[in-house]
């Protein structure tokens, strides 16, 4: 992947409840986020969000590339 390619990827959903840390799972479908939050809300006793992907970034796989030394090979 060069600089400024695009990938695709399908939408997903992530919950965040208020105070806690980042969210790192990701649901697939919005009703199974929308009841984790729902859950969440119950057992933590704080706000949760449903938050949808819209962008993201990707670090490209690294390239490897043959480096030539500046001698001659019988040096």
């Amino acid at each position: 992947m060069k600089l400024g390619e695009y990938i695709s990827t399908p939408v997903f959903w992530m919950v965040y409840v208020e105070g806690r840390t980042s969210p790192s799972r990701k649901w697939e479908k919005r009703e199974e986020a929308e009841a984790e939050a729902m859950r969440l809300t119950i057992k933590e006793g704080r706000d949760a969000y449903i938050l949808e992907a819209v962008q993201g970034y990707a670090i490209p796989e690294p390239q490897t590339i043959k480096i030539f030394i500046d001698k001659e090979p019988w040096e």
